[in-house]
């Protein structure tokens, strides 16, 4: 396995009201941004993987808070990596503020 492939960190991507409504533009867009994107059989549903030396984890959650619509978006990431999981809702008392799950 190459040094790139372990080191690159894999999520899953669920999403609702992306911006503009545009359910295939936001792959378009996290495509441009340098991430990996596979759909997976649920239309909001994406796989990432993104390489911390080309994506640092700050630039990784603006890119992902900006894809979705900044009064109703929402998203739940989970890292398939590490296990963890956050969510992120701009509807609500604490819009654009990233939520660790707990278990």
């Amino acid at each position: 396995m190459s040094a790139q492939k372990r080191d690159t960190k894999t999520y899953t991507f669920e999403f609702n009201r992306p911006r503009r409504d545009d359910y295939r533009g936001i792959r378009r867009r996290l495509e441009a941004a340098g991430l990996e994107v596979d759909k997976l059989p649920h239309k909001t549903l994406l796989r990432l993987r993104r390489n911390p030396d080309k994506l640092p984890w700050s630039d990784f959650l603006n890119l992902l808070v900006r894809a979705v619509d900044p009064r109703r978006g929402s998203f739940v990431l989970n890292s398939l990596t590490t296990g963890r999981a956050w969510t992120m809702s701009n509807a609500g008392n604490r819009p654009g503020e990233l939520v660790d799950v707990e278990d």
